[in-house]
């Protein structure tokens, strides 16, 4: 088995970055791990436009799964979910959240998801740093095991949280941990970084040279420009719950609006100027 884990704080582009590299031959994108073990998960949608218990693929991984630890695995994983709110709880000596039950689980998952798929990669995602390092690398082993770290610039990434709803300390605080806790937690050696600022401008030349560097077979799609708007469509069928934006009934089509749509105020301007952009050009 071998796997790539997107780590990525909300509104990098993780989602988008996964699809992009999804379109390979060579990688199923799943999307976030932990979706597929929510108790309605199979009630949601998959990007393909079924209910999850009706696309072919997520129902054949779910009743694999169910035939290989037991149908009740969903209530068995609800205190991972419990204990993973927050990275840093780990540091706190606290007991971690997955114990041995859930980590036979997730192997099987993962063993069963690589079956199913076909490819040569499984490419995943999380927001969860230090969980995500400690299990699959149990799971996987280092030399299995690739990360690529999303970030966004702070004054994008602030817009993107603000026009959501979330306030700005907690904005700040999120932001602020993931830039530090992901160059931590991640080995040099298996981590690539992709920037949302790049990527964004040139979209054909940044993921081929990625695709390069994942040793995979480069990515196809059609892409559009229109409006400061981006439209990039897959070739191929991705089968993932996540991203609601994304998920048309005619067709499976990315659409990214290039600006801010939320402007900042000189406050909140000079607050991220001396905090988080210092850190982040430090770091990314």
């Amino acid at each position: 088995m071998r796997l790539i884990m997107i780590l990525g704080h909300a509104h990098s582009s993780s989602t988008l970055t996964g699809i992009l590299l999804g379109s390979s031959p060579d990688v199923t994108f799943t999307g976030e791990e932990y979706d597929f073990f929510r108790e309605n998960a199979l009630e949601d949608y998959c990007t393909c436009g079924k209910k999850v218990s009706d696309c072919p693929f997520w129902a054949e991984v779910n009743d694999l799964l169910a035939k290989q630890v037991g149908a009740d695995f969903r209530s068995r994983m609800q205190d991972l979910h419990k204990g993973l709110n927050r990275d840093t709880i780990y540091f706190l000596n606290k007991k971690f959240p997955c114990d041995e039950d859930c980590m036979k689980i997730l192997e099987a998952y993962y063993k069963i998801l690589y079956q199913v798929s076909g490819t040569k990669y499984i490419l995943s995602g999380t927001k969860k740093i230090y969980y995500s390092r400690k299990v699959l690398e149990n799971i996987f082993g280092s030399h299995a095991l690739k990360y690529i770290i999303t970030v966004r610039n702070p004054f994008g990434a602030m817009a993107s949280y603000l026009r959501r709803g979330v306030s700005f300390l907690q904005s700040l605080r999120i932001i602020g941990t993931f830039y530090v806790m992901a160059k931590l937690a991640v080995p040099k050696n298996v981590r690539y970084i992709v920037k949302y600022e790049n990527w964004i401008n040139n979209p054909v030349e940044f993921f081929s040279n990625l695709s390069k560097e994942l040793n995979i077979q480069q990515p196809q799609w059609k892409i559009e420009y229109e409006n400061n708007t981006i439209a990039i469509q897959p070739v191929k069928q991705i089968h993932i719950f996540a991203g609601n934006k994304i998920r048309k009934k005619d067709k499976h089509v990315i659409q990214e609006d290039t600006r801010w749509k939320t402007e900042l105020s000189s406050l909140q301007k000079l607050i991220i100027s001396t905090t988080l952009l210092p850190v982040y050009k430090i770091l990314y």
